[in-house]
Formats: C-alpha cells, structure tokens, sequence
C-alpha cells in the first residue's frame, strides 16, 4: 500500500473510531465485543472502500456496516467466547 493511501487510512480510523465503537457498545452492550466488532467494521470499511459511492455519505456507509459487522460469523465468534469465558468463571 502506498504511504498517502496507509496515513488516508489512519486518518479514516482515527477519525471515526470513537463515534462507531459507542454505536457499537449501544448495540451489544460489552465493551469487549464493541471492540472486536468496531474493528470488524473498519476491515470491513477498508476492504470494501470502492464499494463508497458518495464520499459525503461516509459516515452513513461506516453505520450500515457497523449495523451488519455483528453477522452470522461474527456472532457465533462472540458466542464462543462467552461460551469461554463462562467455562473459565466456573473454575
């Protein structure tokens, strides 16, 4: 990747971070899923970036994928993990 499209993406992630980890916390309420699932989000966000068609619709378009990061895959992960950690509680 070249340098201007790695500080582009720094930027990007810095930018909006904060504002998508609280949406995120407000749908799961755990501080350790919203987490997981914000950096979801934003592999998600990079990985699909030419999929933006409005620029002035980023915020929107980080929403939408936030809404959809907490999927099939990503829930049965968070399930697993509580799965774990209540096995270990027990001990």
């Amino acid at each position: 990747m070249p340098p201007t499209q790695s500080a582009n993406a720094l930027s990007f992630f810095e930018e909006h971070y904060d504002r998508i980890y609280r949406y995120v916390v407000g749908v799961v309420h755990d501080s350790t899923e919203a987490e997981d699932l914000t950096q979801e989000t934003f592999l998600r966000a990079y990985r699909q970036r030419d999929s933006l068609r409005e620029p002035g619709a980023l915020l929107a378009w980080l929403y939408r994928i936030a809404t959809h990061a907490p999927s099939i895959d990503c829930v049965s992960a968070c399930a697993a993990r509580r799965a774990n950690q209540k096995a270990r509680s027990k001990k």
